[in-house]
């Protein structure tokens, strides 16, 4: 399975658990890199970070984003979360207020919620915004030319 198919199943999952006042926008582009998927509701978003297996790179990237979304996520096959203790206490902890999703081959499980951000900053959520109005994503008139 490549992380491509690992991420059009978690949105198909999404969208199978979904409100109505939810829109899921994926391949986000925030100027300084791209967030796999987002999920926003008109008043809160949630960034999900997706890899296969290098747990260090996607807990910075979703450690990252906690400056744009009120919560973080990292989605990964659920026997890839052996590894994480360890790099949590390299972190300070800082770690544990990701949420985890888990990916056992048939369906999504939901490890651990994450907290809310209180590193939000309100000009990185007024960016997301208008990234997403300018179609700065996937299906967005502006979507990177090298997406796959």
């Amino acid at each position: 399975m490549t992380e491509r198919e690992l991420q059009n199943k978690f949105v198909i999952w999404l969208l199978q658990n979904k409100k109505d006042n939810q829109h899921i926008f994926e391949e986000v582009d925030t100027l300084y890199s791209m967030t796999d998927v987002v999920l926003y509701d008109g008043r809160q978003n949630n960034g999900y970070e997706i890899k296969l297996k290098d747990i260090k790179t996607v807990i910075e990237q979703a450690l990252t984003n906690q400056i744009r979304y009120e919560r973080n996520f990292i989605v990964m096959p659920i026997k890839e979360f052996d590894k994480i203790n360890n790099l949590e206490e390299c972190y300070k902890k800082r770690a544990k207020e990701l949420g985890l999703i888990g990916y056992d081959g048939k369906t999504f499980i939901l490890i651990r919620n994450s907290r809310i951000s209180k590193m939000v900053d309100f000009n990185y959520k007024m960016m997301f915004m208008d990234r997403i109005i300018r179609g700065f994503h996937k299906n967005g008139v502006n979507s990177r030319k090298g997406y796959k």
